[in-house]
């Protein structure tokens, strides 16, 4: 009895194992005839999902217009601080005042207007049209600042020496308006780059 039940599960493993081997080999000729005659590929299928990974980001030019609008503005803050430790009275000091505000101003225009662009290109029109407004604003501020420092530096030239202090004004009012640009981006860009 045991010795029939043995024989049984032997000739049926044997069995199964030939039926196993014989379709494996089957799949593996046909495989290679379809290769042979160019039938198959040996490139491997790309599934939707692949190809949806691989699908344009949105992101890295809102990323650029985020970063590009930075630049100016950390510029200014950081190197308008040191006017602190100087004095109005000195003309080189008041020379460099005027051109970092005229530096500043004019690259804020450029990095916001390429901002707004990249923005533009990213389909972010709202955020977009934010930054071209500040661009506006920019180009608008550097003649209403540069007029101004011109006009107290030729005050204080020609002996007015209440001119000091309204460079003193100017000075901090620069600071705060891009102090104001500056709180902006930084509270806006975790806003920005999670938004699809």
């Amino acid at each position: 009895m045991r010795l029939d039940w043995y024989c049984a599960s032997r000739t049926w493993l044997i069995t199964a194992y030939d039926h196993t081997v014989s379709r494996r080999t089957k799949k593996s000729m046909t495989s290679l005839d379809d290769l042979l005659t160019g039938r198959l590929s040996l490139r491997p299928r790309r599934d939707a999902d692949d190809m949806g990974s691989h699908a344009p980001d949105n992101k890295a030019p809102a990323l650029v217009g985020v970063v590009l609008p930075l630049f100016p503005v950390a510029y200014f803050f950081f190197s308008s601080l040191t006017f602190f430790l100087a004095t109005f009275r000195d003309p080189v000091v008041t020379r460099v005042l005027r051109g970092l505000f005229n530096t500043y101003l004019i690259g804020a225009t450029a990095c916001f207007t390429l901002g707004a662009l990249a923005f533009a290109v990213a389909g972010r029109l709202p955020v977009a049209a934010a930054l071209a407004a500040a661009a506006c604003t920019a180009s608008l501020a550097r003649p209403w600042f540069l007029h101004r420092i011109d006009s107290q530096i030729a005050a204080r030239d020609s002996g007015n020496q209440t001119a000091i202090p309204q460079l003193r004004r100017l000075h901090v009012t620069g600071i705060a308006y891009n102090a104001a640009f500056l709180l902006a981006l930084l509270t806006s860009i975790p806003h920005i780059v999670t938004a699809h």
